[in-house]
């Protein structure tokens, strides 16, 4: 069964605006994550998902937020990408969260490249917009909130969809 419209926009709009909030000030607001993981229940209410495999889902969501903060302990990754990740994979499951986390890996690695070539073009001494320059800065933090919603964005036609 297809994931109904409106469960589907939500998911899309929770990510990009997560990634929008990341790119602005390299922060993800906590109720974004809440809304996303909250948003599976009615969700998979709907298309009649079971309680075990509700159950399931967010179990491995839990489990991925626990692997997650050992990479945030390890300076890593950002508090909320761990938590915009985590969030993600409670609509993911085990049954698409390998090719998630692929897309987000995929996305990422993207992403790391445009920004070694901003910072290099702001080597060569070419301006760029004032909101950009800190996203630039040598040794700066990415904000891999872009590439978490890349690869949920990526995902998404895939869920609820029996494989």
């Amino acid at each position: 069964m297809f994931l109904p419209s409106v469960f589907a926009v939500v998911f899309a709009a929770l990510l990009v605006y997560g990634a929008l909030c990341d790119i602005r000030a390299l922060r993800i607001p906590n109720w974004v994550s809440l809304a996303l993981a909250g948003a599976f229940l009615p969700a998979a209410v709907v298309v009649g998902m079971g309680g075990r495999a509700i159950a399931i889902h967010y179990g491995i969501a839990i489990l991925v937020l626990a692997l997650l903060s050992v990479l945030f302990a390890l300076g890593v990754l950002g508090g909320g990408d761990v938590k915009l990740f985590s969030a993600a994979a409670v609509w993911m499951g085990g049954s698409h969260l390998p090719i998630f986390a692929l897309s987000v890996a995929l996305a990422g690695g993207g992403l790391s490249a445009l920004i070694l070539i901003g910072r290099a073009w702001l080597r060569a001494g070419k301006g760029c917009p004032a909101w950009l320059a800190p996203r630039l800065a040598p040794g700066g933090a990415a904000p891999y909130g872009v590439a978490i919603a890349a690869g949920g964005l990526y995902v998404l036609p895939r869920l609820f969809i029996p494989s």
